[in-house]
């Protein structure tokens, strides 16, 4: 029964986070497509422009970086949902427990935003490569999320996250 499941508040449910995560990707859908489509359009007009210009075509992990640690921004607005009476309440009297609602912040904000930054370059690469191909007869380099510089930034973003997010 459904209200098995969401009635022991003191316990750990992976279905109420789920429903959470759920809830809050539905709440805010349209900053984040906003945000999203944003951050396509910036970095599709930028790789354009710098095709073959900077760092011998092969910029991304220095965007990459730029575009992760604007998130910190993102993440110190994690919980406004607190500064309201209103949103407070409504926010405070979800059937979840606090270990529940502060994985699901920190999921969206620490994982979610890093797996959508690198969709993200990923496709826009892969976009610009194949226009430099065709109009340029000349293919730039693809977006390579395991490269040293990409995994080093993610950690510094995940070490800065912990204190933007707590603090």
């Amino acid at each position: 029964c459904i209200m098995n499941k969401l009635y022991f508040n003191h316990q750990f449910s992976w279905y109420r986070l789920g429903l959470l995560l759920k809830t809050d990707l539905l709440i805010n859908s349209a900053k984040i497509l906003i945000y999203s489509i944003t951050a396509f359009v910036v970095l599709l007009l930028y790789s354009l422009m710098t095709t073959d210009t900077f760092y011998g075509g092969n910029f991304h992990p220095h965007l990459f970086a730029l575009v992760l640690f604007s998130g910190l921004w993102l993440t110190s607005h994690a919980f406004a949902d607190l500064h309201t009476f209103e949103r407070r309440q409504g926010f405070l009297l979800l059937p979840a427990s606090s270990l529940e609602k502060f994985l699901g912040r920190w999921l969206l904000t620490a994982i979610g935003y890093v797996v959508g930054c690198v969709v993200v370059f990923y496709l826009v690469s892969l976009i610009v490569s194949g226009f430099s191909w065709l109009v340029f007869s000349k293919r730039s380099v693809v977006f390579q999320p395991l490269h040293q510089d990409i995994i080093h930034y993610v950690a510094i973003y995940i070490f800065l996250h912990a204190i933007f997010f707590l603090g």
